[in-house]
């Protein structure tokens, strides 16, 4: 593609990855005659939808360019063959796994390749996004979406890129909603706001506010209907300053030499003694995706401090929680 249609694929992708956090794995390819990553260096992997990857995964897109003719077949098998390899080892996030097809349209639907890799028990969606005001394959986009249990939609302008894309949400959502009786409370990341002196007092210069992050759950609609529906109600969440969560272990309960940190279930630092943030009239863009190996270090018997396997272990043990468990968690060392 090129020109406005080249505009509108580069917003819808922008639109997904806008829709992805650190509880997701993505990569974005680019295909031709022959299919390839659009970041060399995510090679053969879904890398952590964070902040840099999808930064990275964006600087790249800006100077992809149309060339030679789109080989779908290459495109779907690659796409499949990385989805599977994931399934198997029990890499990424083991929830939902989708393919998003961004295109002017394809010859035919390829429906041989989806029984190969998909059918029937289709573990795999595959969403659409038909590119242009040309509505000619418009049908065989409809039949992939349908086959593999996505969705299918028509981007005409890069205006409506954003609202088309969110559709697939409520579809990826849907099962989850209606065999899910407890839905798990979401963490946010660590960011600044609120008001108050914390980091005035902590030497964060001019900024009103405070490190905080945000906790919410969904609301969902699940009265009884002769046809089952998972209709979203609304969100429901509030702030909660991280100084209010430090609380919950005092100084005086650890001892001389404990002190308590709090990660997520990324094992990202939400706080940490050791890791003092820096602002500049904001919060420093990767200080929210700072990892506990990162900053925790083992003192080693006649030899420096350095990561270790206990550290690793000691990390996956946290990190590792059950089914509804919340995932935030606040450990003291």
């Amino acid at each position: 593609m090129s020109g406005e249609r080249r505009e509108i694929a580069t917003s819808v992708v922008n639109a997904i990855l806008d829709t992805l956090g650190d509880n997701d794995f993505v990569n974005v390819y680019r295909f031709s005659d022959a299919t390839e990553e659009l970041v060399p260096c995510f090679k053969d992997m879904l890398v952590q939808a964070n902040m840099g990857n999808i930064r990275e995964l964006r600087s790249y897109l800006d100077s992809a360019r149309a060339e030679n003719i789109a080989n779908f077949s290459s495109a779907l098998i690659t796409a499949f063959e990385i989805l599977h390899k994931y399934n198997r080892t029990g890499k990424g996030c083991q929830c939902n796994q989708a393919i998003m097809l961004i295109t002017d349209g394809p010859p035919y639907d390829y429906y041989e390749i989806f029984k190969q890799y998909n059918l029937p028990h289709t573990p795999i969606r595959v969403f659409t996004y038909l590119i242009g005001r040309d509505s000619s394959n418009a049908e065989e986009m409809n039949k992939i979406a349908c086959t593999n249990k996505g969705y299918y939609v028509r981007v005409s302008s890069t205006s409506e890129a954003r609202e088309k894309v969110l559709n697939y949400i409520s579809v990826m959502a849907r099962p989850m909603v209606m065999y899910q009786n407890d839905h798990p409370i979401q963490w946010t990341p660590v960011y600044a706001g609120g008001k108050g002196n914390y980091l005035q007092s902590n030497g964060g210069g001019n900024l009103d506010g405070q490190l905080m992050t945000s906790v919410s759950t969904p609301v969902f609609d699940r009265r009884n209907y002769s046809v089952r529906v998972a209709n979203l109600l609304g969100v429901v969440g509030t702030d909660v300053p991280i100084q209010q969560i430090q609380k919950l272990v005092q100084p005086y309960k650890l001892g001389v030499n404990g002190y308590s940190f709090i990660i997520n279930n990324n094992g990202h630092i939400l706080y940490h003694p050791d890791l003092r943030p820096l602002f500049q009239e904001t919060l420093k863009p990767n200080y929210n995706s700072v990892d506990l190996t990162e900053v925790e270090l083992v003192d080693m018997e006649g030899g420096p401090r350095e990561n270790n396997t206990f550290l690793l272990d000691l990390r996956h043990d946290m990190i590792d929680q059950k089914e509804g468990e919340t995932e935030l968690s606040v450990k003291v060392h």
